[in-house]
């Protein structure tokens, strides 16, 4: 900035900076509103889909660990119960990682089995169905 020796100039520095306070406020508010449409909840939903769309087999991923989450909390109910005994809760929240941990890492023999089953299941509901229909 220059030296400013009389009112003039003074004047004409005043108006300069109120021209780049004026621009910068138009910017400021630019990004704000950017800003706030980018964190709406839809678009966080948004981003969050694509960053796992990204991800090569996200979908075997999600079924392996469904899977083991569903396996380890049932093997929990299962052998646990509902205790109350906090030492009990303990060691099934224990054997609960566990065996999600295993069945999430190890998942293609219990798929296997599941799309048996399931095959085996439709093949009964079909045999029942050609006998209903003779």
């Amino acid at each position: 900035m220059q030296k400013i020796s009389n009112a003039i100039e003074l004047k004409m520095a005043i108006s300069e900076l109120k021209i780049v306070q004026a621009n910068q406020l138009i910017e400021l508010k630019a990004e704000i509103l950017t800003m706030y449409y980018e964190l709406t909840p839809f678009n966080i939903f948004k981003s969050s889909l694509s960053r796992v769309a990204s991800i090569p087999d996200w979908r075997k991923k999600i079924v392996d660990t469904l899977l083991g989450l569903s396996v380890g909390y049932f093997s929990k109910k299962i052998l646990i119960g509902n205790s109350h005994n906090p030492i009990k809760n303990v060691a099934g929240a224990l054997m609960q990682l566990g065996v999600t941990n295993m069945v999430s890492n190890n998942s293609e023999p219990l798929i296997l089995l599941i799309n048996k089953g399931i095959l085996w299941l439709k093949s009964k509901s079909d045999s029942k169905t050609v006998a209903m229909e003779n």
